[in-house]
């Protein structure tokens, strides 16, 4: 994988962002959670007017490969140091994109003046975060597009 640059997203790619998050939900978390889950987590991909929304409540970043294309993004809520979406392209997985948007968004955050980042994991992701200082607050299951969707919470302290 070549350089990346991290920048704030733009509207005009929330289908480009809902495409990443299509395809790494689809190949990533595929072996963790039944297919009725998988297919109402994907759902929520196929309303672009819904995925401005959430992105306009949100600060959205991206990383863009040298032809400024995405490859992955992350957004974070700064109001409630709540971390959100955290997706990266299946085929640029382990190439560092999800870790420099996890840290750009902390360090937003501690601008911010926030003291802790809080996140809901999907199962397949934990470790992903454990490896990055986060602790497991232990699992929650919540109703999502009437199914129930188990993740971690946790939570980073600085």
């Amino acid at each position: 994988m070549g350089k990346f640059e991290i920048r704030l997203a733009r509207a005009d790619e929330v289908t480009l962002l809902a495409g990443i998050y299509q395809r790494a939900i689809a190949r990533s978390c595929a072996p963790w959670y039944s297919s009725a889950l998988l297919a109402a987590w994907l759902g929520f991909a196929a309303d672009d007017a819904l995925w401005l929304d959430s992105f306009q409540q949100t600060h959205c970043l991206v990383a863009v490969n040298k032809q400024d294309f995405p490859l992955a993004f992350g957004d974070m809520h700064p109001g409630t140091g709540q971390i959100g979406r955290l997706y990266v392209e299946p085929d640029a997985q382990g190439n560092g994109l999800g870790t420099a948007i996890l840290k750009e968004l902390e360090l937003l955050l501690q601008h911010a003046g926030h003291n802790e980042a809080a996140l809901e994991s999907a199962l397949n992701a934990y470790r992903f975060y454990l490896n990055r200082g986060y602790s497991s607050l232990g699992t929650v299951t919540l109703p999502f597009n009437g199914e129930l969707f188990t993740q971690y919470r946790m939570l980073k302290q600085w």
